[in-house]
């Protein structure tokens, strides 16, 4: 609620910002996200471990976001779930380690959520949630808070 000269005065509509453009009412899935591929294979043989990864496009990433790593090329089966400490241009660096070997192509996508789909997820939305939520609000709506 905008409350700019009295009590719940203008209210934004901020429900196509958030909602799946798919499935009407509800958080878009996993695969209506942006994501990612890896371009070179993260992980040797399932023991040495390692805390950063390469990918084609982090632009949309950022630091202390949770990522989901899913095996390639359709990126439904999770493989590792991680938590990014920095990024340097397409390079990822984890808070921890990792010994899964990731091939070429593993997809690499933000987490939506904490708890990913339970009742907390829906009211504590993660970066990427943020980031389209802000984004797919009209500038006009956004222009009722100020004062």
């Amino acid at each position: 609620m905008a409350q700019t000269s009295s009590c719940c005065d203008a209210a934004i509509d901020t429900y196509s910002a958030w909602v799946s453009p798919s499935r009407g009412g509800c958080w878009p899935g996993m695969l209506e996200l942006p994501s990612t591929t890896l371009t070179v294979q993260a992980g040797t043989d399932g023991v040495a471990t390692y805390n950063s990864i390469t990918v084609a496009d982090a632009s949309f990433l950022r630091a202390e976001q949770t990522i989901n790593l899913y095996s390639g090329p359709d990126g439904l089966a999770r493989l590792s779930t991680q938590v990014i400490a920095s990024i340097a241009g397409n390079v990822i660096t984890y808070q921890g380690t990792s010994a899964v070997v990731m091939p070429i192509g593993t997809v690499v996508r933000p987490a939506e959520a904490i708890g990913e789909n339970t009742p907390a997820s829906m009211v504590h939305p993660q970066p990427v949630m943020i980031d389209r939520i802000v984004s797919g609000i009209a500038q006009s709506e956004k222009t009722k808070f100020a004062i």
